[in-house]
């Protein structure tokens, strides 16, 4: 299989050795090097780092600046894949109206083929993207999580 990450990390490690490319997209360069480090020579594992746009929000949510995450080099970063697994688990901005993950979901969304998946992280944070999916199934995985207290879920979408 093909993957593509938003978000590079022990998913990426994780991958690749049972997948033939990994292609993750990571917006911290510091948190990309020591992804690259643990993946030293490895062959089928490309981590790109990409920062992502720092943008000034109002109070209403919306960006000061006039800048759009939905046209930034991160969430383009896909173009020209075909990927047969996407998983979004990338940083977040929790100030947007529209965040970051569900930006990168509505933008892979549309192009994913018959038999290909859309793994998202923290699934419970992003109701919005349930609510609205062409997925023929939704899987969702309850469970504890590294690093925080409680339960989280992992979303499966299969097309």
């Amino acid at each position: 299989m093909e993957v593509f990450e938003y978000g590079a990390g022990g998913s990426t490690v994780f991958f690749s050795s049972r997948c033939r490319n990994v292609v993750s997209v990571e917006d911290s360069s510091q948190w990309a090097n020591r992804v690259r480090e643990r993946l030293q020579g490895i062959k089928n594992v490309n981590v790109k780092s990409i920062m992502t746009e720092i943008i000034s929000y109002g109070s209403d949510g919306l960006p000061v600046t006039g800048a759009d995450f939905r046209v930034s080099e991160y969430v383009h970063a896909i173009d020209g894949m075909m990927p047969e697994v996407v998983l979004i688990d990338g940083s977040d901005d929790w100030n947007l109206k529209e965040r970051r993950r569900t930006v990168c979901f509505r933008y892979v969304e549309p192009s994913m083929k018959p038999g290909s998946i859309i793994v998202l992280d923290d699934s419970w944070a992003y109701p919005e993207v349930r609510a609205n999916t062409r997925a023929k199934r939704v899987r969702t995985f309850w469970g504890t999580g590294p690093c925080r207290p409680g339960c989280t879920s992992t979303d499966v979408f299969f097309y």
